[in-house]
């Protein structure tokens, strides 16, 4: 599946403020669900620190 960045970008700021699941910001941004998942959890793990 072919994807950008900022879509990846978008969909992980869709999910970390809770506008969307990653579910939908996989699909409303065209990147693999788990791509966002996984980016969605490391994001909000490293805002922490």
């Amino acid at each position: 599946m072919d994807y950008n960045v900022e879509n990846l970008r978008k969909a992980v700021e869709a999910v970390n403020s809770g506008v969307m699941s990653s579910r939908q910001a996989a699909i409303a941004f065209g990147v693999p669900r788990s791509t966002v998942y996984l980016a969605a959890v490391k994001a909000k793990t490293f805002e922490k620190f």
